[in-house]
């Protein structure tokens, strides 16, 4: 069984959401996560969700980006992004 070096791990961002069926929708990526790819995955969930999707994003800066929040603003968008607490114990 071969084995990698750690020079050879990779990075992979994960985007995640489950529609209103409960059908998972997953977006993996190789690059750095912008707020284009962020708007990117939110426009391909609204396209295939059905109904107004309710993603619930976490605090990192990227959903509060300008670009992302004017893109929210748009009246052609029909999404509502929610965001977990800053801080939440369990």
């Amino acid at each position: 069984m071969p084995t990698l070096s750690r020079s050879k791990r990779s990075r992979i961002n994960l985007i995640s959401a489950v529609t209103h069926q409960g059908t998972p929708r997953f977006l993996l990526r190789h690059e750095t996560l912008g707020a284009d790819i962020f708007i990117n995955s939110r426009e391909r969930l609204c396209k295939y969700a059905g109904k107004k999707p309710l993603p619930i994003s976490d605090n990192l800066c990227v959903p509060h980006a300008k670009l992302v929040t004017a893109w929210q603003a748009e009246p052609e968008e029909d999404i509502e992004l929610i965001y977990s607490p800053s801080y939440s114990p369990v």
